[in-house]
């Protein structure tokens, strides 16, 4: 996952407050002077964990973060960044490239909605 931001540390932020481990590293700076992340969350224990389920669609990192996990995290880093920017894989599922303050409800919404991955998870959410 791609996310563009003025500031690293706050994901770091929005990690501490969500419960999730966040790791990145900074690969340069967009055109309008954000610095771009490479990032990958990890689950810490059994909250947003997603579960293994069978099949090689899911196949996943042991400690991956379930979709529940990864709505509480950037929907913190939004509320933190309101200028942040992220893309991923599922970002293109919504029909954008890029996913916004503005565009992430939405987004989120058509992207739990996709391949029931809402139902992917050992959360309690």
């Amino acid at each position: 996952m791609e996310i563009n931001l003025y500031s690293p540390q706050t994901l770091d932020q929005a990690a501490r407050d969500t419960g999730i481990e966040v790791v990145y590293k900074m690969i340069g700076h967009s055109k309008d002077g954000l610095v771009k992340t490479r990032v990958t969350l990890n689950a810490i224990g059994q909250r947003y964990l997603r579960k293994d389920t069978s099949g090689p669609k899911y196949l996943h990192r042991a400690n991956g973060v379930c979709f529940h996990g990864y709505e509480a995290f950037i929907g913190r880093l939004f509320r933190l960044a309101p200028e942040a920017r992220v893309m991923s894989r599922m970002t293109s599922t919504a029909g954008e490239r890029w996913m916004t303050a503005g565009t992430f409800v939405r987004m989120a919404d058509t992207i739990g909605n996709a391949d029931n991955y809402r139902n992917t998870c050992s959360c309690v959410s």
